[in-house]
């Protein structure tokens, strides 16, 4: 998360909130759905939501809102 950290300030980005409703440890993966503003499951992985991340930095689709996000798999 250290470098996901460093990412997200070298990238000047506003701000995203995440809200996964139970988060067990898991691999980086893209089995996840996401949602603005919205609940959209019960449960995702900490490798989904890094890997979620990770993606908002290069495509900053999310700036100032609350993202949903659950496990599609």
């Amino acid at each position: 998360m250290r470098i996901v950290w460093d990412m997200i300030i070298e990238a000047e980005l506003d701000y995203s909130i995440w809200c996964p409703a139970n988060f067990p440890n898991g691999p980086r993966s893209d089995k996840y759905i996401q949602a603005e503003n919205k609940f959209v499951g019960t449960e995702v992985t900490t490798g989904m939501v890094a890997d979620s991340i990770i993606n908002e930095i290069s495509q900053n689709k999310f700036s100032k809102m609350r993202v949903g996000i659950a496990r599609n798999d």
